[in-house]
């Protein structure tokens, strides 16, 4: 008698593909989701089960996250030994991983003040875990608490100080402090913080670093630069000096990323005459984000030379100020001094404080020394557009994306912008119909995308001129993805666009 085929019917080689699509392949971030998913596949049946059991390619992602205490830190025998259970049991799953590298998840921002008790009933047991596995390919660890750090990765005086990290090529440290706002900042009873020691013989393999750390200063941080390809440094106190003489050793270097973040402690000033310039031949993509003051201008953008440089990202917030010298003119003497073809640019100055004349001409010239450019992004308050008249010689006939983005309070000033940017688009459409979709490609993407974006303060912005609208549509009609785009901004008084601030 004709059976029809149930799901466990599926060949070995299909299921086993089936449920790696079917759990995330991203799992940093995502722990949650990756085990829940995992469990819920292996209920669905008993074959099924067993094929994930096999798989170690589904059990080489280890993820501790240890569970908020009494803040007295007082942790009772039955506490103790869920937290020993929960430690065999996530042993045994990492043992079905077999030989493959594995990668850790280590959460620990959320539990209790760091006692005795909770070092001798909680983290010892997870740091042996830790130390006991020596194919970690990638460690994450979250904290509020240096100490922890110091446990993870002993500087010297413990008898795992000698212990190697062969496999290990990503490490990410995430030490941030949580403040009780009620009692004010208590930063001053917090231990001070440990140096962070890996030498090039325990870790050998180490390519991607990053940093997250209150309180810490790069001197602080003793790592084999010379062999790291990715850089990511955020929060870290101190003058940005120090960062040039850190990348004066990472001579490998690929990506770097910095978010300066003082948290109420302002950088220190570098002295810019004291700094040589430093060469990164290899760099191609960096990634700035200024939340707070900095002096990131004179002792860090004129301080690096970046020959290689393709993707550059700049952007601040409104807390920013700039001793002396505008950002932009920062950003133009780096891409002129590295004589480098950037093809991604992305920059968002501050929405409070109104662009002026310079600040566009700047652009002018990033596009036109950019004639590779692929992508371009650009943010700020009350632009105008006049940056366009000035690259209408350059064909940019690789360029794919371009999005401006304007926080604006006059609408004058919001449909000049407009309309200068929709004359550049017929302008570039006109030098570039090579390109341009054919009616058998209708509903595919453009190769080409045009967006003029703008944002009003506090009121509802008045639409665009019938003229504009009707350009766009025609341009649309030919198949181009250009769009018109106004929205309203609910945003703090405080910040409505104050006046420059350069000191």
């Amino acid at each position: 008698m004709f059976s029809h085929p149930t799901i466990d019917d599926i060949p070995y080689e299909i299921l086993n593909e089936v449920l790696k699509l079917s759990i995330p392949n991203e799992k940093r971030g995502l722990s949650y989701t990756f085990e829940r998913s995992r469990t819920a596949l292996r209920l669905v049946s008993r074959r099924w089960n067993g094929v994930i059991i096999q798989n170690p390619r589904l059990w080489n992602y280890v993820s501790i996250k240890i569970q908020p205490f009494p803040k007295d830190g007082y942790i009772d025998n039955e506490t103790h030994q869920r937290h020993v259970l929960r430690l065999d049991q996530i042993r045994a799953a990492a043992q079905r991983s077999g030989k493959i590298p594995r990668e850790l998840h280590l959460n620990l921002a959320t539990a209790s003040a760091y006692t005795d008790e909770f070092e001798r009933k909680i983290l010892r047991g997870t740091v042996d875990f830790v130390h006991s596995i020596s194919n970690w390919i990638s460690v994450e660890v979250f904290t509020s608490d240096s100490r922890v750090v110091q446990q993870i990765f002993p500087v010297g005086g413990a008898t795992s100080y000698s212990k190697a990290w062969p496999a290990l090529r990503r490490v990410l440290i995430d030490y941030r402090l949580e403040i009780d706002q009620g009692e004010g900042d208590t930063r001053g009873s917090n231990p001070p913080p440990v140096f962070l020691f890996m030498s090039t013989e325990r870790f050998p393999s180490l390519r991607s670093v990053t940093l997250a750390l209150d309180l810490w200063t790069l001197p602080m941080c003793q790592l084999p630069w010379g062999q790291l390809t990715k850089l990511n440094l955020s929060a870290i106190q101190g003058p940005f000096s120090e960062y040039v003489h850190i990348l004066a050793q990472c001579g490998f270097l690929e990506s770097l990323c910095i978010l300066v973040e003082t948290l109420g402690h302002n950088f220190a000033a570098s002295d810019a005459s004291s700094i040589s310039i430093v060469t990164l031949p290899k760099l191609k993509t960096l990634n700035l984000t200024l939340k707070d003051t900095s002096d990131i201008i004179h002792s860090f953008l004129a301080k690096i030379k970046l020959p290689s440089l393709t993707a550059l990202s700049v952007k601040e917030c409104p807390r920013v100020i700039h001793p002396q010298d505008r950002l932009m003119l920062g950003i133009a003497h780096l891409v002129k001094q590295s004589n480098c073809n950037i093809l991604h640019l992305d920059i968002k100055l501050m929405l409070d404080v109104s662009v002026e004349e310079l600040d566009e001409h700047c652009l002018a010239y990033l596009v036109k020394a950019s004639p590779s450019l692929k992508t371009l992004k650009f943010g700020a308050a009350h632009v105008k557009g006049m940056f366009f008249a000035k690259i209408y010689d350059q064909p940019l006939s690789n360029l794919r994306s371009i999005t401006i983005f304007s926080n604006y309070d006059d609408e004058k000033i919001k449909n000049l912008a407009a309309e200068a940017f929709v004359n550049w688009v017929k302008h570039w459409v006109q030098g570039n119909k090579g390109s341009r979709l054919e009616d058998g490609d209708k509903g595919k993407i453009p190769p080409f995308k045009a967006t003029y974006h703008a944002e009003r303060d506090g009121y509802v912005p008045k639409n665009f001129p019938p003229s504009l609208e009707d350009e766009k549509a025609k341009l649309q009609g030919e198949g181009w993805d250009v769009t018109l785009k106004k929205t309203r901004r609910y945003s703090n008084p405080f910040y409505k666009f104050r006046q420059v601030r350069y000191a």
